[in-house]
C-alpha cells in the first residue's frame, strides 16, 4: 500500500545497484544515480524499467500534491516569509521554553525602578546564538539584540554598558563591580555531522562568568546551548536562565523574562551533568570501536542513570523555577476498568505572579523488575493566575505500567510484584498525604497506603 517513493539519507547511498533494491532517489547528489546510473543502463547492468518505475513514483506524488498544476512563484530561497503572526509565535516559543535554573535571593525579575546601572558581557548580547547548523538551520529574517531589548526597558537615568569580554576594556570589571546587576551571555552550538568535543562552554566564556561574578554579587547568566552543558560557575552566580536553541526572537523573549513581563515556565528535558562523561561511557559504548557501538547501558540513560546510581546531577531532568510558588493537595488514586489507574490532585498558585507549573508523574519499579528506579509516565503544564487552582489528572494504562520483554518481543506486566510507587516531582508538600515521604524535591507516594493514598496493584 505504500504510494510514495524512497529517498536516501544524505550520502547513505553506496552503490548504483541500490535502485534494483527499491531506492528511487539518491541525496544529496548523483554519485551513484548520476553518470554511474546512466552507464549501468547503457551496459545492461540496470534495466531501464527500474529507472522508469522510480521516475513514475516520484512524479506521481508531484502531481498528487498539485505541484504541476500551476507554476511555482516561490523560487527565491532568500525570500522573507516571516510575518507578524510568525514573529509572535517565535517569541512565545522562546519565552515558554527558557528555563530558570536558579534564582537565589529572588534576584529576578528585575525592577527597572531599582536599577541604576547594568553591566552586560558577552558577544551573544549583541548577536545571540539561536539555532544550530546543518539541515535544521534556518537563517533568521530578523534577530533582535538582547542588549537593545534590555536597553529599551530601563528607566531614565539608568546606565547600561556592554563589554564583549572582560579583557578588551580595562574598565569592564570596575564598572561591573559598581553596577546594580551584571548579565553575562554565554553560548555553544552544534551541527549534524560531528559531535561536540566537550559539553562545556569555551574556556574564555567560563572565565568571563567567573571574573564578573568575582566582583559583582548580583550576576545573572543568560546561557544558550544545543543540549546538555557544563556550568562550573553556577555556585558563584545568583541567577541562570538557560535556553535550548531558542529561535530568532530570543532577544525580546529574554528581556520579557528578565523584567517579569512573564514568568519563566520551561523545564529541563535533559539532565545537566557535573562533568563530561559523568555517566562513564566506555569507548565500546561511545563512540564505539571499529565503527561498532555496544549499547550495554540499556535503559540506564539520562535521568534514569542518575536515579539508578544515586548520582546528584548539576540540575536534574524536569527542573525549572518560576517567579511564584505552588501547592499540591487532594491527591487521589482510583482504579477504573481495564486495569487503568488514575492519579489526580489539585495545584494552586500560592504566589503573586501568574505562571505555569509542570506536574510530573513517575512510575517506580522494585529492584526485582530490573528497571530504572523511576520513569516519567505523564506530565501536564498548567497556567495559573495568583490564587487560582487547577485539577490535574493522569491516567496510567496497563501498557504504561508494563515492562518490555526482549525475549517475548512484547510488553508484559511486572511479574511477581503487586505494589509499585508513584512519585510526583514537586517543590511543595502534599497536604493530606500523611503517608507520603519527602526526599529533596520529590514526594514519594507509596501505593500500599490505601487509606491515605489508595492501593495500586500492578499485577494481582
Amino acid at each position: 500500500g505504500f504510494e510514495g517513493w524512497v529517498m536516501s539519507d544524505w550520502t547513505a547511498t553506496h552503490a548504483t545497484a541500490a535502485i534494483r533494491d527499491g531506492l528511487d532517489q539518491e541525496m544529496p547528489s548523483g554519485v551513484h544515480f548520476g553518470a554511474a546510473l546512466t552507464a549501468a543502463v547503457n551496459d545492461g547492468t540496470v534495466p531501464a524499467s527500474f529507472v522508469d518505475d522510480s521516475v513514475v513514483r516520484i512524479l506521481t506524488q508531484y502531481f498528487v500534491a498539485g505541484l504541476m498544476d500551476t507554476p511555482n512563484p516561490n523560487t527565491d530561497v532568500h525570500r522573507n516569509v516571516s510575518d507578524a503572526e510568525s514573529m509572535a509565535t517565535a517569541t512565545a516559543l522562546a519565552r515558554n521554553s527558557t528555563i530558570l535554573l536558579k534564582n537565589d535571593d529572588a534576584l529576578l525579575p528585575l525592577n527597572a525602578a531599582n536599577i541604576h546601572s547594568i553591566a552586560v558581557f558577552g558577544k551573544d548580547a549583541v548577536n545571540p546564538t539561536v539555532g544550530g547548523g546543518g539541515s535544521g538551520m534556518v537563517a533568521p529574517s530578523y534577530k533582535p539584540s538582547p542588549l537593545a531589548a534590555l536597553s529599551a526597558r530601563l528607566a531614565p537615568g539608568c546606565t547600561i554598558k556592554y563589554f564583549a569580554d572582560t579583557t578588551t576594556d580595562p574598565s569592564a570589571l570596575a564598572f561591573a563591580k559598581n553596577a546594580t546587576v551584571a548579565i553575562v551571555f554565554v553560548s555553544s552550538t552544534s551541527s549534524e555531522g560531528s559531535d561536540r568535543k566537550t559539553l562545556g562552554y569555551a574556556a574564555h566564556l567560563d572565565s568571563m562568568v567567573q571574573q564578573v561574578a568575582g566582583v559583582q554579587g548580583n550576576t545573572i547568566v543568560a546561557a544558550v546551548g544545543p543540549g546538555a552543558v557544563l556550568l562550573p560557575w553556577d555556585a558563584q552566580v545568583k541567577s541562570i536562565l538557560f535556553a535550548l536553541m531558542p529561535g530568532q526572537m530570543y532577544g525580546d523573549a529574554l528581556a520579557e523574562l528578565l523584567f517579569g513581563d512573564v514568568s519563566p515556565s520551561g523545564r529541563l528535558p535533559i539532565t545537566l551533568p557535573n562533568m563530561d562523561n559523568e555517566v562513564r561511557f566506555t569507548p565500546e559504548q561511545y563512540p564505539g570501536v571499529d565503527l561498532k557501538a555496544n549499547y550495554s547501558e540499556g535503559l540506564r540513560v539520562g535521568y534514569r542513570w542518575y536515579n539508578t546510581y544515586n548520582v546528584t546531577a548539576k540540575y536534574p531532568f524536569g527542573h525549572g523555577l518560576t517567579y511564584t510558588t505552588f501547592a499540591y493537595a487532594d491527591v487521589a488514586v482510583a482504579h477504573s476498568g481495564g486495569g487503568n489507574v488514575s492519579v489526580s490532585f489539585t495545584v494552586t498558585n500560592t504566589g503573586a505572579v501568574a505562571a505555569a507549573e509542570v506536574a510530573q508523574l513517575y512510575l517506580g519499579y522494585p529492584a526485582a523488575a530490573d528497571e530504572p528506579p523511576r520513569s516519567l509516565r505523564a506530565f501536564e503544564k498548567v497556567y495559573l493566575a495568583p490564587a487560582a487552582t487547577a485539577t490535574v489528572s493522569f491516567l496510567l494504562t496497563p501498557r504504561d505500567m508494563a515492562i518490555y520483554s526482549a525475549q517475548d518481543h512484547a510488553w508484559r506486566p511486572v511479574s511477581g510484584v503487586k505494589d509499585a510507587m508513584i512519585t510526583i516531582a514537586i517543590d511543595t508538600p502534599l497536604p493530606g498525604s500523611a503517608d507520603s515521604e519527602r526526599d529533596g524535591s520529590t514526594w514519594y507516594l507509596p501505593m500500599t497506603a490505601p487509606r491515605a493514598i489508595g492501593h495500586f496493584c500492578v499485577a494481582c
